[in-house]
């Protein structure tokens, strides 16, 4: 970034040039491990508060959870995902953080007392049963419940009850879904290559 001012002071390279050259290398900068870490550390040390209920008003920011197993270690990483869960932030894991989003789920699910808010974008999957059902009991939603990330939560519960053969529970939740009862995307997509496809035909032809 120095050479690249004094170029342009210089008269070596246009402004505008100079300008797009600082541009790219700031979006490589925040792209860094180094950065995705600073970032997100920051970002939870500034949301630990108070915590709060469902029913709050109060605004939960997003937090992109980047794959702290690979930055840091599965070690450090639980550690840092423990003082995510305990702030009041929605997590929101990148696509390639997986092996962290699978640790998150885990440490939420066994320990759902961690939880200042409700996580619904960890249930992101079908086997996420336990997380989703302990998560709704910490956090009962309301009835006229409009939060989108609960909602899409709810879809790969039901799909997840109907794959665990609990399929009066799966009714159940099914019909207090009424109209939000649809698949996710990538269900729908794996239903057409025939994965979990005999279950729930099963469950959706009447009997």
């Amino acid at each position: 970034m120095t050479e690249i001012e004094s170029a342009k002071k210089a008269g070596e390279i246009e402004e505008f040039q100079a300008s797009q050259l600082l541009e790219s290398l700031g979006r490589a900068a925040d792209a860094s491990p180094d950065a995705k870490l600073k970032a997100f550390e920051a970002a939870i040390a500034e949301h630990t508060g108070p915590r709060f209920s469902m029913g709050s008003s109060g605004y939960v920011p997003n937090v992109d959870l980047p794959d702290l197993v690979t930055l840091v270690g599965e070690e450090k990483a639980e550690q840092l995902l423990r003082r995510a869960l305990a702030a009041r932030v929605s997590l929101s894991p990148k696509s390639d953080a997986e092996a962290t989003t699978l640790l998150a789920r885990r440490l939420a699910t066994r320990s759902p007392e961690l939880l200042a808010v409700p996580q619904w974008s960890l249930v992101k999957t079908a086997d996420s049963v336990e997380l989703f059902e302990a998560m709704v009991k910490r956090f009962p939603p309301k009835a006229d419940d409009e939060d989108y990330l609960f909602k899409v939560a709810r879809r790969y519960h039901i799909i997840g009850l109907i794959l665990a053969d609990r399929t009066d529970d799966a009714l159940r939740a099914a019909d207090e879904a009424g109209d939000d009862f649809d698949l996710p995307y990538d269900l729908g997509a794996r239903l057409g290559r025939g994965v979990y496809e005999a279950p729930v035909r099963a469950f959706c032809t009447p009997t």
